[in-house]
């Protein structure tokens, strides 16, 4: 009787992963590189073909072809962490921005950073020195003068707006150091400036404060469920990824989830050519023993309400993530950076993968921390605040 309950359960088991598991990767190293600091994936040429982009914590940026071959690479003074591509001056070529930090040997606190910005062969265009590291980059035309302009978020809560020629245009003290983003947040015809829960006009005056926007570490403004509005895409400090609608400066929860370690990145993509959009996320475990980061993961989630559609374990730890057609074979692979260089899931090979698992909150939560995912949640900064304010003070102990 032992061997027939075994055998049935066996069976049950194949039987729920063939369906969870229809779409398989494989994971494939790509580069190596010295403890990446972030990814950009883009066509710096014009050739129909994808660069890889990497900085890393060696100064450098190394932009890689498909086959994992360095085309160029660019050293700056500083360390490189985070980066942008856009065709920023209309020129119809791209341009590479850069914002980089200096660690100051003695106190071992950011001593200065850079706003850097580089032509598509990675040649310097101009820099523009700032107080500390910048650690987020925003492109808009934010006073409507028809250019586009930089939103750079330095480690001392100082928010910079430089032009596309690295002119000066305005700085303000905000305290916050998340990324900003402009939007129409207050109804009518002016666009403004979010930095944490300062509201500013594009003069850089701050005119308001939004409770509800509290501190993230990435955002992502994308109609997920294609219904003519933007959703709000926030990226927590800890295990959340959670989508919002955004009211005006208040946000209404669409749905939250979870991630099995502190999540890392997340990006937004129609994977499979379905005209619905997946989040894909990063997330890696802290390791207090060796206070480092180990058993990475990606998440693919529907975009829609946030229910997990495939949970791919790795070997390595997980942090910044692109999406390239990396073997040439038409279909989406997923790139992502671990602590020695960068990795792509190669898209529809069969390999073994992990079943989704029951949402159980992490043992480091409060028993008041929402379940990994709620539609339809209402979070404000006071509750969203005190829940990751807890999560971190119980990580620490």
């Amino acid at each position: 009787m032992k061997k027939i309950i075994s055998v049935f359960l066996a069976l049950t088991m194949l039987f729920s992963l063939g369906f969870v598991l229809a779409e398989d990767f494989k994971d494939t190293p790509f580069a190596t590189v010295d403890n990446p600091t972030s990814l950009f994936i883009y066509d710096l040429n014009k050739d129909g073909i994808e660069e890889i982009l990497v900085t890393s914590i060696d100064g450098k940026l190394h932009a890689f072809d498909k086959s994992g071959t360095e085309k160029w690479s660019y050293t700056s003074e500083d360390i490189p962490y985070s980066i942008f591509v856009d065709d920023i001056d209309s020129d119809g070529l791209a341009e590479i921005i850069l914002g980089t930090g200096k660690i100051d040997p003695q106190t071992f606190r950011y001593s200065s950073g850079k706003i850097i910005l580089l032509n598509h062969f990675g040649k310097q265009e101009w820099k523009y020195d700032t107080t500390s590291a910048i650690k987020s980059l925003y492109v808009s035309d934010i006073d409507g003068d028809g250019g586009k302009d930089i939103l750079a978020s330095s480690e001392d809560g100082i928010l910079y707006a430089v032009d596309n020629k690295g002119v000066h245009k305005w700085d303000e003290f905000t305290g916050s150091r998340s990324p900003a983003f402009s939007a129409n947040l207050v109804g009518g015809t002016d666009t403004l400036i979010a930095h944490g829960q300062a509201v500013l006009n594009n003069k850089g005056k701050i005119v308001g404060r939004a409770p509800d926007l509290f501190e993230w570490k990435k955002y992502i403004l994308k109609d997920l469920n294609k219904d003519g509005k933007a959703e709000f895409l926030m990226l927590s400090q800890y295990p959340f990824i959670s989508a919002f609608n955004l009211e005006g400066t208040d946000l209404k929860g669409v749905w939250q989830y979870q991630c099995d370690g502190d999540a890392m990145d997340a990006i937004v993509d129609d994977l499979n050519g379905d005209g619905s959009f997946e989040v894909i996320a990063s997330s890696s475990k802290w390791l207090d023993g060796s206070k480092s980061y180990g058993e990475g993961k990606i998440y693919i989630l529907n975009g829609n309400d946030g229910t997990l559609k495939q949970s791919i374990p790795l070997s390595s730890s997980a942090f910044y993530l692109g999406v390239s057609d990396i073997n040439k074979d038409g279909k989406k692979d997923v790139v992502y950076t671990t602590d020695k260089g960068v990795n792509s899931l190669l898209y529809g090979i069969t390999v073994t993968q992990e079943p989704p698992k029951d949402q159980t909150p992490p043992k480091e939560t409060t028993p008041t921390t929402p379940p990994k995912n709620t539609p339809g949640f209402e979070i404000g900064a006071v509750s969203a605040a005190a829940l990751l304010v807890g999560y971190y003070l119980k990580r620490r102990k």
